[in-house]
């Protein structure tokens, strides 16, 4: 059932046996996993079925490290991001699961295998098809041809996509259950600890409209995404004073974003190539359609120390070397500057002298090439966070203040990976790769963007000193209090979130469901 929450009468309290707060796909998946139980769920939700733009400002706040839309990148609504994402689903590498001695706080406290049967699961929520991610097998049932690289070098890679809105899809089947009750336009504004034990009493609810009432629950999932996850914790701090599950000032550490940031060129020998299989989405199996990528493999990123690293791929009409070349030296000649790497601008022209002529003759030369979208794993960084600052939203509630910082590494990791993938273009004939990474380290820093993937900021690790949920996702120190979402990834790799948020919130559901199993029986 909804209901509508600016209709109840202030004060109210609400009983039930496990409260979700957040209907994105974490919240969501978890009361598909919990329909016909005999347990009652109430899932609370900030906004309704529709775009609503003072629900979505309540999202505003402040960045004081690199410039982000704290807003467009998440959604206020019945389904979250699900309503707007791409449908990009795959699956963390295995690698990226174990400590890693070059990525600092790497290591989930289980192994990427152990997510397999989750993951199958989570492919049918996400009606995906088959949970199969062999490249060259589905290259091959497709006829369609991939780059000649050495796969012990530099591999290709496929990635599923099927963009189901969550809240469209399953909006009937949740609201049809007789034991979950959807609560819309109802903002969680402090989760409440009970002042002397260590489990969360009630939470405390708020809508626009101005009412407010309590949920009180066995237990408590805070599914509200990887921003405000951290925030709510932060918020509910009238027990403990810095917010809950922070005693190690941990909540809203380690922020990671994945940094996307189109450059470099593949120039093929020959123009007749056909690699659609990475330039579009190809339909398979009838139930979704799938795209390869070019990523570098595991022993790669170990031998030279970099964080995990694919890169999509566009068509692109790029002008010969030889006119780009002479750009170049215009530009910084007008400067009184040299470019790097001189003699190679200047035997470019000496080479191809007649595009250049063609281009200032407006017969201009376009060659079909393949622009190189990079994905990186960002490092864990616990100076990139989230704090509460001093503004207030309409609820009354402290904004959050974004510092979203890169390290050294993030960089380096592109510009490695570039090098290696033009060695192995040229190694094969397939013709060369054009890098055009700036030198200047800070101009490629801004140059990147965010994918609207927020993770890491509840991360999860068995030492409490180390993490904030353990690794069932429940806060440490508290006994009913779990989280759902990419805050619990301890490192991202450079995968989409979405099936391991899915994945996840079926593991915990299990988890969840044997608790309350354990109780019937005891009880």
């Amino acid at each position: 059932m909804f209901i509508d929450s600016r209709k109840l009468e202030s004060k109210k309290f609400v009983e039930t046996d496990i409260c979700v707060i957040g209907a994105g796909a974490a919240g969501i998946t978890l009361a598909l996993e919990f329909i016909k139980k005999s347990f009652h769920v109430c899932l609370l939700e900030s906004g309704g079925f529709e775009y609503d733009s003072e629900t979505e400002n309540l999202s505003k706040g402040i960045c004081v490290g690199r410039n982000y839309d704290l807003v467009n990148t998440r959604a206020r609504l019945f389904g979250g991001a699900t309503n707007t994402w791409g449908g990009h689903c795959v699956p963390i590498r295995p690698y990226n699961f174990e400590k890693r001695d070059w990525i600092p706080y790497s290591g989930w406290p289980f192994s990427g295998n152990h997510l397999d049967p989750y993951y199958k699961r989570a492919a049918k929520v996400h009606k995906i098809g088959a949970y199969n991610y062999d490249t060259i097998a589905i290259a091959k049932s497709l006829g369609m041809d991939l780059f000649p690289f050495d796969g012990k070098k530099v591999e290709s890679t496929v990635s599923k996509y099927n963009t189901l809105d969550f809240g469209v899809e399953y909006k009937n089947t949740i609201g049809r259950s007789p034991n979950i009750d959807t609560y819309l336009f109802a903002n969680v504004t402090s989760i409440n600890r009970h002042p002397e034990a260590d489990f969360i009493r009630d939470v405390s609810v708020r809508t626009l409209a101005g009412n407010d009432f309590s949920v009180r629950a066995k237990y408590y999932v805070l599914a509200a995404g990887g921003l405000e996850n951290a925030r709510l914790l932060l918020l509910s701090n009238k027990v403990q004073k810095n917010g809950l599950g922070n005693e190690h000032d941990l909540v809203g550490r380690f922020f990671m974003e994945h940094l996307y940031y189109k450059n470099g060129v593949i120039l093929p020998a020959k123009q007749d190539s056909n690699l659609e299989i990475y330039t579009s989405e190809r339909v398979y199996d009838k139930k979704c359609s799938i795209r390869c990528h070019i990523s570098l493999p595991e022993h790669t990123t170990q031998q030279y120390n970099i964080p995990d690293y694919r890169s999509e791929i566009g068509t692109h009409n790029t002008p010969p070397d030889s006119v780009v070349s002479a750009k170049i030296l215009q530009e910084k000649f007008e400067h009184l500057k040299f470019p790097d790497d001189l003699s190679k601008h200047i035997l470019n022209i000496i080479i191809d002298p007649g595009a250049i002529i063609d281009h200032l003759t407006g017969k201009n030369k376009l060659l079909r090439s393949y622009r190189l979208v990079n994905h990186v794993e960002l490092i864990p960084n616990p100076d990139s966070r989230i704090v509460l600052s001093d503004q207030k939203d309409k609820l009354g509630m402290n904004k959050l203040t974004l510092d979203w910082r890169l390290s050294k590494l993030d960089i380096v990791g592109i510009r490695t990976a570039q090098k290696l993938i033009a060695a192995e273009v040229g190694r094969t004939n397939f013709g060369r790769l054009r890098m055009e990474l700036p030198e200047d380290e800070e101009v490629m820093r801004n140059g990147g963007e965010g994918s609207s993937h927020h993770m890491g900021t509840t991360r999860m690790h068995s030492n409490p000193k180390n993490g904030v949920v353990d690794a069932n996702c429940r806060i440490h120190g508290l006994k009913n209090i779990f989280i759902a979402g990419s805050s619990v990834f301890p490192t991202c790799g450079y995968s989409n979130p979405t099936l391991t948020i899915v994945a996840l919130a079926i593991r915990l559901a299990d988890h969840l469901e044997g608790i309350m199993a354990k109780e019937e029986v005891a009880g």
